[in-house]
């Protein structure tokens, strides 16, 4: 557990989403399943990368620690305060000072893709 948090976070999961065409109609995705909801943690103000392409695009990179939590490469986690919907790049689970918590990388892109 984080002695700290500065908000809540959710996390959620597309359990079977290998077999789903990006471009079918969003019905014929399926359900994403709540894995965790109002976990105490602290995300790190992000750092950005912009980069042109037809457009402008932007890349949010921040860290995320939290309380001990099942999370996995290419789980949404949604931040309560801010409502924006990152993805999870890795995770693990860390024990320091005994204090037991999920340490995660998180990515946001904004503009063109």
């Amino acid at each position: 557990m984080i002695p700290l948090s500065t908000g809540t976070i959710t996390v959620t999961r597309v359990e079977d989403a290998a077999g789903v065409d990006p471009y079918d109609p969003p019905a014929a995705h399926p359900a994403p399943t709540t894995i965790a909801s109002g976990v105490r943690a602290v995300l790190t103000p992000p750092s950005a990368t912009t980069k042109l392409s037809g457009g402008t695009r932007v890349d949010y990179v921040a860290q995320l620690r939290c309380d001990t939590t099942a999370m996995l490469p290419g789980d949404a986690v949604t931040d309560s305060e801010t409502g924006l919907v990152w993805t999870v790049l890795w995770a693990t689970q860390t024990n320091a000072l005994g204090l037991a918590f999920t340490r995660a990388e998180l990515k946001l892109v904004e503009g063109a893709t």
